[in-house]
């Protein structure tokens, strides 16, 4: 065997050594995820997040009681309250659908606040259409 040939295997045995330790490492994280421990842990950190989340919406409700809760077809959701919209300084901007070529450009203003944003009321304005 040549030289450059014995490197070459040498490369890849290592190759094949790192994927194998890599399908272990994942094996064992799945086994884990399955395994009752891990779903505590699962819960316990879906738990923080939903106690963080509760802290954010009780602060923003707090701040601002005209609060109301908006959730558009893509499932995302935003907070928007009149209260704010003399205050708003920053402002989301993106057309309405993607794929369509008559789809309406939208503004989104929007107020940054420590507990997340809080968008104007109405929440968009359509400011123009797509320029094919």
């Amino acid at each position: 065997m040549l030289f450059g040939q014995h490197k070459d295997l040498n490369k890849r045995e290592e190759e094949k050594k790192k994927q194998d330790e890599a399908f272990k490492r994942i094996k064992a994280e799945q086994e884990y995820r399955a395994s009752i421990p891990g779903c505590i842990d699962t819960l316990q950190k879906e738990i923080a997040e939903k106690q963080k989340e509760l802290f954010n919406l009780e602060a923003l409700y707090q701040q601002f009681p005209d609060l109301r809760r908006h959730v558009n077809r893509w499932k995302q959701v935003r907070f928007c309250s009149a209260s704010v919209n003399n205050k708003v300084k920053r402002f989301d901007m993106s057309h309405n659908c993607g794929c369509c070529n008559d789809s309406p450009l939208e503004v989104w203003p929007y107020l940054e606040t420590e507990h997340g944003n809080v968008y104007s009321d109405p929440l968009c304005f359509q400011v123009g259409e797509k320029v094919i």
